[in-house]
């Protein structure tokens, strides 16, 4: 449950007046603005189609050098980019979870499903 409610306040910090994260430039921000967020039973719209595309997933990573802390928006974001990589312009979000493996000292890695959706013909 806590998962799930961290992974919320996330989605609305993304849509809402949060801060810009300085490690990610404005041009990948403007990107990622047009992958949305979608909930499971929005694909079963009738008035569009959805084309799965395959699991994403973002990261962030606080190494010992870097001085910005690794943050669940950055990961966030990252998960909209990996999406719009494959096309996609849609996500149903999966999970979000904070660990520090590898050369990270603290790290978040985000998971979803991308979507490309597109109107009936």
């Amino acid at each position: 449950m806590r998962l799930w409610l961290a992974a919320l306040v996330a989605l609305g910090s993304l849509a809402g007046c949060a801060t810009v994260p300085e490690s990610i430039p404005a041009g990948e921000l403007e990107r990622a603005s047009q992958v949305e967020f979608i909930q499971p039973y929005e694909l079963s719209r009738t008035d569009v189609s959805f084309t799965h595309l395959g699991t994403v997933y973002g990261a962030s990573c606080q190494s010992p050098l870097a001085s910005e802390k690794a943050s669940q928006q950055v990961a966030m974001i990252r998960l909209k980019l990996a999406a719009l990589e494959q096309q996609g312009n849609r996500v149903v979000f999966k999970r979000c979870e904070q660990n520090g493996e590898g050369s990270c000292s603290s790290g978040w890695r985000c998971e979803g499903e991308a979507y490309q959706m597109n109107p009936l013909r």
